[in-house]
């Protein structure tokens, strides 16, 4: 939109001396008219692309906020996966040792059983 400002401003000038055939002063105000709004329209570009650049510093540095907060709760999951896993592997093992002790329990219970219809037997 400025670009098409500052062509229009160009082509008005050269219009406004081709069309009018005026005096020298009126071409040298008339250009400096024409410097003026030239001036205008680059201030006007420079300070959009002033604004763009800065809109696209905050767009990158949101970015990498949202990156770290990404990665942190990534390090988080994990941590509380690893955590999870040696819970279970734990109480795994609890369990399996004391199954082992009611086999024990068992087989013991089982042995006497047997020492004790053997006694009766031999009686």
């Amino acid at each position: 939109m400025k670009s098409s400002q500052l062509a229009g401003a160009m082509i008005a000038g050269v219009l406004t001396f081709s069309l009018a055939g005026c005096s020298k002063e009126e071409a040298r105000e008339s250009a400096n008219n024409l410097k003026e709004q030239t001036q205008d329209a680059a201030e006007a570009v420079s300070d959009s692309a002033g604004d763009a650049w800065d809109a696209t510093k905050d767009v990158a540095a949101d970015a990498g906020d949202a990156a770290e907060d990404a990665w942190d709760s990534t390090k988080d999951a994990t941590s509380d996966a690893v955590d999870a896993a040696s819970d279970m592997a734990e109480d795994a093992g609890d369990a399996m040792s004391d199954a082992a002790d009611d086999v024990s329990d068992a087989a013991s219970d089982a042995a006497d059983e047997v020492n004790k219809k053997a006694e009766e037997i031999t009686k």
